[in-house]
């Protein structure tokens, strides 16, 4: 979509993206890498550790099982502040995130669709 276009043109290949939580696919559309997704979890014990502690960082604690948690993580997304993107770009040495379009932010916007928007994250 014109995300992926956007980005394909616009961002370094070795960009890392922040995204909302059931974005996995755009790892692949893109051809960038994401911090994490909610969908794509590994299956050996410290993967999933480390799976769940960026899940935890990214989206906030989460009580239920499976795709029951995507409304509430959506909404942590969606209210994660400028100042603890820049927390998690320097730990997971991200660039750039994918906001949905009604969250707020400071950092340029690069480029906007009626849902989304584009962000880098300046240090």
């Amino acid at each position: 979509g014109e995300l992926a276009e956007y980005i394909d043109s616009n961002t370094p290949e070795d960009a890392v993206f922040f995204t909302p939580p059931k974005f996995g696919e755009f790892r692949y559309i893109a051809d960038r890498a994401i911090v994490v997704d909610f969908v794509a979890f590994p299956f050996q014990d410290d993967s999933m550790i480390e799976w769940y502690n960026r899940m935890v960082d990214c989206y906030g604690e989460f009580l239920l099982y499976g795709f029951d948690n995507i409304p509430e993580l959506n909404r942590n997304y969606r209210e994660t502040t400028d100042e603890r993107f820049s927390e998690l770009a320097q730990k997971y040495h991200a660039d750039y995130a994918i906001l949905f379009h009604s969250a707020k932010t400071g950092y340029p916007v690069l480029f906007e669709t009626k849902s989304y928007k584009i962000i880098q994250i300046v240090q």
